[in-house]
């Protein structure tokens, strides 16, 4: 994963992201730019690039005011 992510993302936020992922696995937009300190529109980006290159996937969907729920599966199955 540590050369996956750097190479999916081609991003200078490849550290924060994978360190974010191991840090909460579960989590929302929010959540994860909060943890990373990464900006929000770079955040949504980077969530829609690993979501389409099947790092992470979306746990539970969002509904209105409610955001989606994201998972690192991955972690989570070897737990």
């Amino acid at each position: 994963m540590k050369t996956d992510i750097p190479d999916i993302l081609k991003s200078r936020y490849s550290v924060q992201v994978i360190d974010t992922l191991f840090i909460r696995p579960i989590f929302t937009i929010q959540d994860f730019v909060t943890d990373s300190g990464i900006p929000y529109d770079s955040g949504q980006k980077i969530i829609k690039t690993l979501k389409k290159n099947s790092v992470i996937s979306v746990r539970k969907e969002g509904k209105g005011r409610n955001p989606s729920v994201y998972e690192f599966s991955d972690l989570l199955a070897t737990i």
